[in-house]
């Protein structure tokens, strides 16, 4: 059935129908998903961006507490994702947006076939200015890695240093379950100390602790790093545990 759907674009929604039951027994709450995400969906046709983030953001958090391992979770989360985005994308908030595209292509990378013509030109542009993740480097946990080619060693690249770290909540009904993790990411670190462009290098547990992993590394920030004295972009490498005894 899954090959079926992704052979054509598809609104989201149609998508979305056949993944939602395998995701909880409890009939009220696959009907409260299905019910929220019909919602969000008619707002964005209707261009009610801040109405559409607003019912993303709080769908997100129900999900999370509920969602357990599979890809109907990572399915269901990843479309939350592709729904927020598009409704910051509408608010003119471009990075904030591409933002929750990636992390939509991160936990479920087919969602990047679904047709987003319904949602008008802002939900375009986000696959205008998608970034090529599989052109990224992969680096040790913390190494540093010059996003521009240069023929400077990779020892003269003086490494960004974090200067605000926000922890990810841990995801209830993963906990409840007695499943921990471990989430790897690669970003690129700006000359602004502002992370862009997450891509998952590693992850176990649940797609949940990918959602809220990314969520919280989007609001760190760093000092960036340095190449001769000046800020540079680059890539770099950091790890989030997930650990129940915390």
């Amino acid at each position: 059935m899954a090959a079926k759907i992704f052979t054509r674009t598809v609104p989201f929604l149609l998508l979305l129908t056949s993944a939602l039951p395998a995701l909880a027994g409890d009939q009220y709450t696959v009907d409260a998903w299905r019910k929220g995400l019909r919602e969000i969906d008619q707002k964005l046709r209707a261009h009610q961006w801040e109405a559409a983030e607003k019912q993303s953001r709080r769908l997100a958090d129900q999900v999370i507490e509920e969602a357990g391992l599979g890809d109907s979770a990572a399915y269901t989360l990843s479309v939350v994702s592709a729904f927020r985005a598009i409704a910051e994308a509408g608010q003119g908030r471009e990075e904030d947006a591409d933002w929750h595209w990636v992390t939509a292509l991160s936990i479920f990378p087919d969602i990047g076939k679904t047709d987003l013509s319904p949602y008008g030109p802002p939900a375009a542009g986000l696959k205008q200015r998608q970034p090529q993740l599989s052109d990224l480097h992969p680096q040790p946990s913390g190494g540093a890695q010059l996003v521009e080619p240069s023929a400077t060693p990779p020892k003269d690249v003086q490494a960004p240093r974090v200067i605000r770290q926000v922890s990810p909540s841990f995801p209830k009904g993963l906990r409840l379950m007695g499943v921990g993790g471990k989430v790897v990411a690669e970003i690129i670190i700006g000359e602004d100390g502002v992370p862009h462009h997450a891509r998952l290098l590693e992850a176990e547990g649940g797609p949940a602790m990918k959602y809220e992993s990314l969520e919280a590394l989007r609001q760190w920030r760093f000092e960036p790093a340095k190449l001769e004295g000046k800020p540079v972009k680059v890539y770099y490498v950091l790890t989030i545990n997930f650990d129940l005894k915390r």
